[in-house]
């Protein structure tokens, strides 16, 4: 591949990215591929389409919920050290993409793709805040089912996911301010940070 040649990897066990996550030296070479074509299944007219987001582990969500305040709430547990996949409706695909956005900022990258494996395949990787309109910019990229990938975030200390836990526990009987001030006093993280937290799960 480094020599410019082109190199076909078949399998019967299901894509082998998933089913054998670059474990293998020849995986990983195929993977970190500056061009990587899956032809899924035997449908020759299946368009090919890449696209590559960071990290060996993944974590599959699925559908979210489909009130705004539930799906909001939802998305505060998934800013996560590896690539989030999300199905989504076609009436619900901009609402949740602006979620996204307001809760994981403008600049984290996600892929957008639709129809996949059937005719009319669109993929897309663009920041969130680019998403929206990406999708108003043709209305037929607003039809059929949808996949998002989500970036990775970055990991977080321990500590700061156990102040998370604690301070989730004490809302459920305490007023934000008082359960802020415990949250600190437990887990030695600053009580203005963990406030602010609260505020933000009383919204």
């Amino acid at each position: 591949m480094h020599a410019g040649k082109n190199v076909a990897l078949i399998s019967d066990a299901g894509t082998p990215a998933l089913s054998i996550p670059a474990r293998c030296s020849s995986s990983r070479r195929i993977v970190q591929a500056s061009a990587l074509f899956p032809f899924p299944g035997r449908a020759r007219q299946w368009r090919p389409s890449r696209r590559r987001v960071p990290g060996r582990a993944l974590f599959f969500c699925g559908f979210l919920p489909p009130g705004r305040s539930a799906r909001r709430k939802a998305l505060e547990g998934l800013d996560l050290p590896w690539p989030v996949i999300l199905y989504e409706a076609p009436h619900r695909v901009l609402e949740t993409l602006e979620d996204l956005a307001g809760r994981f900022g403008v600049a984290r990258e996600v892929v957008i793709a639709r129809e996949l494996t059937k005719k009319f395949e669109d993929v897309a990787r663009l920041p969130l805040g680019e998403a929206r309109d990406w999708l108003l910019a043709d209305s037929h990229r607003q039809q059929g089912e949808f996949v998002l990938v989500l970036a990775p975030g970055e990991s977080r200390p321990a500590q700061t996911l156990e102040a998370e836990r604690v301070l989730e526990a004490l809302l459920g009987a305490l007023a934000p301010s008082e359960a802020a001030r415990l949250a600190a006093r437990i887990t030695g993280i600053p009580k203005r940070v963990l406030y602010r937290k609260a505020l933000e799960r009383a919204k």
